[in-house]
């Protein structure tokens, strides 16, 4: 339970000074390898040979991690040993929180554009809390971006590919005056849209992005460290498109058309919605207007015995953006969501600054969040609504977490981990006003709802044991428990009913691990057993109203569970050649749970044309989460010469079967299993200062998908992309 490592007093020079000065390790993360805990680290040279340039793509990297894309949004959504949540609105507290730097996004549109100038990314599973930050019941995904270096260096790469898909990154880095550095890197991205009108074949997905970066490290002596970081992104680009999987009644035949080439698609809306919220036309194809920018300044001083430290961020993200999910021409379900959302983060802590056999830490951590939102759905063409519905609201929530850990080593091989975290969360969804608005004639049924409040206290913490068998061989057993803040439904909200909190879920989580490495560092093997209890765990589901039919509320499982396998591998058996792998099995049931029978219910209502629900028991019964994700790598450096390389490199990811919004859900949401293949060729001198490499992606051209979604009465998918062909270079100096 070691603290991240933060900043350091003196920065680290980046990957390419390390490679220039210094023979390269067979293995990355070495340091890692003594640290009791399951996770994947992942450093800057896989992130740019596997085309990892969003959150998103994490999950082609990371098994056991899946992430979806919200109805082809900008949001997305974790879930990370089958601990998640499909939260479309963003109200709520993610179950695995994204960091960038040591600060909390709670919003990951936040850090979409972000995904620049990296210094790795490490993906810890399973209740977080007791190090920094605040808690989480599935785990976190931390991205470090590049930090300012003691020389001078530059350096550019340039991407373009298929579909006229452009990408360019830069940074500049360096000293400006004795013990003062900075970093300066940016990154723009255009084209790519995969997905094609079935009217006029228009293009439909094309990224409009650009993003910025700003370092400024101050290190007047040794045990002192200023750093300010500044960022800033705009998206303009244009939401995926979807198709139509299947429809909950042929009725609805005529108005939707069932995929078959899943990358054709349609959009449009109705003109009074377009109207409505100030759309320059009924066909403008969907898109994004979000801006989002942020400060934060870290602080630390050595005195004595201990580091005192403190981390203070300002991120605002203000959020435009259309979507189309009935993939017609028709208004008949489109979303407008305009969304302001400011967080504010307090973070000081004092740690042991010279640990030995004793490390410790502890800290204060604070987080206000404002989000103010409003949504806007045209149901227009509708048969039987005709109508535009809304939903605004504004929701402020204040978390205080009061954490402690210590690392206690009892022998030369044998030592004890501890963590403890209490964390109150305070949050309040005020003026909520929601509501239909009628045309013909001019009516509206908005209702403004009472303010909502909810307090959410508990402990979390986990103990580790962990003995070195060998040097290089460390094995571990832990128990640690897991707290999640409640929240609330605020999704088309009419009924009172739907603003009843979901209860905070609270996870015991067991773990077994081995690390282990041989020959001289040229494999390695790291494996882990988890079991978890999960409480309360978090889905969305389904409320029957007397007059309004199914409504969505988000709700609790009183009693479930998940365990699971993982394994990491990794070789260099001969000069050149780096093979990697990466395993996940994991089961995930629910004990003790009740769901509506949507089919019963329906036919019920159809008999007797009143609204009662018809409950059925899913005790038992699998959540659909994926038993099996995977994925590899081989890579081989050819040595041309004295001076120059070519590499080839290939890897795969492979998905089993699963249900992003969980299994309670109609079977046409569940996404098929895949398996994908990429490839890549690199040429470049042995000093790295210079690349040139050509790469495929998704090689044999397979059909996945992003996401599945129930829609109002259609189930619709977002495709992922198809077969992509491209070009890279680069240069630093």
């Amino acid at each position: 339970m070691a603290a991240p490592a933060s900043h350091p007093t003196r920065p680290a020079p980046k990957a390419e000074e390390l490679a220039v000065q210094g023979e390269r390790r067979p293995l990355n993360f070495e340091k890692e390898q003594h640290r009791p805990a399951a996770a994947v680290y992942l450093s800057p040279d896989e992130l740019i040979t596997r085309n990892v340039h969003t959150v998103s793509d994490l999950g082609k990297v990371a098994p056991g991690l899946q992430i979806q894309s919200s109805t082809g949004g900008s949001n997305t959504n974790f879930r990370l040993r089958g601990v998640g949540l499909m939260d479309f609105t963003g109200n709520n507290t993610p179950m695995v929180m994204t960091y960038v730097d040591g600060v909390a996004f709670p919003s990951t549109v936040m850090t979409g554009a972000q995904f620049f100038d990296l210094d790795g990314i490490s993906v810890p599973p399973g209740p977080q809390g007791w190090d920094y930050g605040q808690t989480s019941v599935g785990g976190n995904v931390s991205i470090r971006t590049a930090d300012p270096t003691s020389s001078f260096h530059a350096g550019f790469d340039e991407e373009i590919a298929s579909y006229w898909h452009d990408r360019t990154a830069h940074y500049v880095s360096g000293p400006l005056a004795r013990g003062l550095t900075f970093r300066l890197a940016g990154m723009t991205q255009q084209g790519g849209g995969y997905t094609f009108s079935r009217y006029n074949g228009s293009t439909l997905g094309n990224a409009d992005m650009g993003a910025l970066r700003a370092k400024l490290f101050w290190d007047p002596d040794e045990k002192t460290h200023v750093g300010l970081t500044g960022r800033w992104s705009q998206d303009n680009s244009q939401n995926v498109g979807d198709y139509i999987v299947g429809l909950e009644s042929p009725a609805y035949a005529s108005l939707f058309a069932v995929g078959r080439d899943v990358n054709r698609t349609g959009w449009g809306a109705s003109q009074t919605w377009a109207n409505f919220i100030g759309l320059p036309g009924k066909d403008v194809k969907p898109f994004r207007d979000n801006t989002a920018w942020g400060v934060d300044l870290n602080m630390s001083r050595v005195i004595g015995p201990v580091r005192i430290s403190s981390l203070s961020a300002y991120n605002a993200l203000y959020r435009h953006e259309y979507m189309d999910w009935d993939s017609t021409s028709l208004g008949l379900q489109e979303t407008y969501q305009n969304d302001n959302t400011s967080t504010f983060t307090q973070q000081v802590g004092i740690a042991a600054s010279r640990p030995a056999r004793l490390d410790w830490g502890a800290g204060l951590y604070y987080n206000r969040n404002i989000t103010n939102e409003n949504f806007n759905y045209d149901y227009i063409d509708m048969p039987g609504r005709g109508y535009i519905g809304q939903t605004r609201y504004i929701q402020t929530m204040n978390t205080l977490n009061a954490y402690a850990h210590a690392s206690y080593r009892v022998t030369g091989r044998f030592g004890i981990d501890f963590g403890i975290t209490h964390e109150s969360d305070s949050r309040r969804l005020e003026d909520l006003t929601s509501g239909n608005w009628y045309f013909n004639p001019p009516r509206n049924t908005m209702t403004r709802f009472p303010t909502s409040g909810l307090l959410s206290t508990q402990f979390a913490g986990g103990v580790t044991l962990h003995y070195q068998l060998q040097q290089n061989w460390l094995g571990y057993v832990s128990v640690k428990r897991g707290f999640q803040p409640g929240g609330f439904t605020a999704n088309s909200t009419v009924s009172a009913t739907q603003l009843k909190p979901y209860k905070a879920p609270t996870l015991w989580a067991f773990e077994l691990g081995s690390k282990f490495e041989t020959g001289d560092h040229r494999y390695r093997l790291n494996a882990d057993f988890f079991y978890y209890l999960f409480k309360d765990q978090v889905f969305q589901g389904f409320y029957v109203d007397p007059s309004k039919g199914y409504l969505v509320l988000y709700q609790n499982a009183p009693d479930s569970h998940m365990w699971g396998i993982e394994t990491q591998f990794e070789a260099h058996p001969i000069p050149h050649l780096t093979l990697s792998q990466r395993f996940a099995y994991m089961r995930a049931y629910f004990d003790v749970m009740q769901t509506v029978n949507q089919t019963a219910t329906t036919a019920q209502f159809a008999r007797t044309n009143i609204w009662s629900p018809i409950y059925q028991s899913a005790n038992g019964q699998d959540q659909g989460t994926p038993k099996v994700t995977l994925n590899g790598m081989a890579d081989y450096a050819i040595p041309l010469s004295k001076r120059y390389d070519l590499d080839i490199e290939a890897d795969y990811s492979y998905s089993d079967p699963y249900k992003p919004t969980g299994a309670y859900a109609p079977d046409q949401t569940q996404i098929p299993a895949y398996f994908i293949a990429n490839a890549g060729i690199t040429f470049r001198p042995r000093s790295r200062r210079w690349y040139v490499s050509a790469y495929s992606s998704n090689i044999a051209n397979r059909h996945y998908d992003i996401t599945r979604a129930t829609g109002i009465v259609e189930y619709f998918a977002v495709p992922a992309p198809p077969r992509f062909c491209g070009a890279r270079f680069g240069m630093s100096w």
